[in-house]
């Protein structure tokens, strides 16, 4: 008998213990996913949308739990421009309006905005100042099957679509665009105001050192706004986040935990009940290394298989939980590092869910064995 008849035949041999231990296998890492999916979309969203556009220093209203309750007077942006340090300091709002049966966020972006040449525009081009011009993500313009030309009702006034665009950021790929005075005058809570301020150093204080004096100046200057660096200013919002790492990682935690535990004890169970075989085996000359290997293949070869089927499951999923949302705000980035980390975190779950059926192999008295067995 070879390694893999020995593998193979067991599994077939047990196939209703196989089909639940690998179903449940299969649920818990699609829940690991899942979870993790969520905190790694939000997260890596603030970042392209903050990080990744050199924007240090973001200012928004004092004491409010969601950065999109947040109203700033404009006129702010241009006494922070006024800092020697400063190259930019931009307002953005943000709105949201109904579309078919779901809303969508609205952002209205200065048309000077250095924003703008951190998007790609694939159609058209970006809108004009003092016009009801929209951009629109690429994802909503397919979803939606609106082209350039084409008008789109926003609160009750009809945009002209002059431009599609990609982002880097996932707030921005199912989104549109307009000029903000544009968005401004469509809601009377609206005019002059801005969610924030994206302000950007010039090259020479770009540092942290600089950047957090000039956060202290700022502060003092307008005690009614919350000044952070950037990233302070992400870690918030990730932390203020229903979804937030330590929940996710919690979950996460727990759930492979289980794994661990159900395969662990699947593994005995099965070496209980084919302990006279084992020790069949060891008298005819296998080696304890042997049964070793034998076991550890086969609890990689069940979990492999499983997380490779809950990995493509949680990915279906955080797309339907994402699709199913009422506010399309986000769209699901799972890149191949986050997958990378997912499949190391089971592969190390197999390898430990067999330490103790191997420790109980290793025990074994061949001769005892085939007595009692």
């Amino acid at each position: 008998m070879t390694f893999l008849t020995f593998i193979v035949k067991d599994i077939a041999r047990r196939k209703i213990r196989f089909a639940l231990t690998f179903l449940g296998i299969a649920i818990g890492v699609a829940t690991c996913v899942v979870m993790l999916g969520l905190s790694e979309t939000i997260r890596d969203a603030f970042k392209n949308a903050y990080l990744k556009r050199d924007i240090d220093i973001v200012a928004f209203q004092k004491d409010q739990i969601y950065i999109f309750s947040s109203k700033v007077d404009a006129s702010v942006s241009v006494q922070l421009q006024a800092f020697p340090e400063v190259r930019d300091a931009t307002g953005v709002l943000v709105d949201f309006v109904g579309y078919q049966d779901h809303y969508l966020p609205v952002y209205g972006w200065e048309f000077d905005s250095p924003l703008f040449k951190k998007i790609l525009i694939t159609q058209g081009r970006i809108p004009e100042a003092g016009k009801n011009e929209v951009i629109l993500g690429d994802v909503f313009a397919a979803n939606a099957r609106e082209k350039v030309g084409d008008k789109l009702n926003i609160k009750g006034i009809d945009f002209d679509i002059v431009g599609v665009y990609n982002s880097e950021s996932t707030f921005e790929k199912s989104a549109l665009i307009v000029p903000l005075e544009a968005l401004q005058a469509l809601d009377e809570k609206n005019k002059n105001a801005v969610m924030g301020i994206n302000i950007t150093l010039k090259d020479a204080y770009r540092n942290k050192g600089v950047i957090d004096n000039l956060v202290q100046k700022m502060t003092r200057r307008f005690p009614e706004l919350t000044i952070q660096p950037t990233d302070l200013f992400i870690a918030d919002r990730a932390k203020q986040s229903l979804l937030g790492d330590k929940l996710a990682n919690l979950v996460a935690l727990i759930t492979l935990i289980a794994v661990i535990l159900g395969l662990a004890n699947t593994m005995l169970t099965s070496i209980f009940e084919k302990k006279k075989l084992i020790g069949l085996l060891l008298v005819i000359g296998w080696q304890t290394g042997d049964l070793l290997k034998v076991l550890l293949a086969e609890s990689l070869f069940m979990i492999i298989s499983a997380g490779l089927a809950g990995t493509a499951l949680g990915i279906y999923a955080t797309d339907l939980v994402f699709k199913t949302m009422d506010v399309t705000i986000l769209i699901p980035s799972l890149g191949s590092g986050f997958l990378i980390k997912i499949f190391l975190a089971v592969f190390l779950a197999g390898i430990i869910s067999a330490i103790i059926p191997l420790w109980v192999i290793s025990k074994l008295n061949p001769i005892e064995t085939v007595k009692n067995g």
